[in-house]
């Protein structure tokens, strides 16, 4: 009786552990192929950074010269309303 328990056992305790051992090695595959999927997804993100960078400084490089080209046309205004003031104080006299 006690030897029929001891094989019930033995055989319970190896069912259980090639169950856990064949979720073990599901498990494991899914995970190693989503670690793959998030690798690639990763690499890509990387990627899309770096043109993301480089727009963004040739977009701040055409913003500073525009900048430029705004200041010396806000000068050229100036300096025509001065020289128009000029020459309507001129006229007037």
């Amino acid at each position: 009786m006690k030897e029929n328990k001891t094989q019930w056992l033995i055989a319970v305790l190896g069912i259980t552990f090639t169950v856990l051992q064949g979720f073990t090695t599901y498990y494991t595959r899914n995970v190693d192929a989503r670690l793959n999927q998030i690798a690639v997804k990763l690499d890509e993100t990387r990627e899309m950074s770096i043109e993301t960078a480089a727009r963004l400084a040739a977009i701040n490089q055409r913003l500073s010269q525009t900048e430029s080209q705004l200041k010396e046309i806000h000068r050229t205004a100036l300096t025509n309303q001065k020289d128009i003031a000029i020459v309507k104080a001129v006229g007037n006299k």
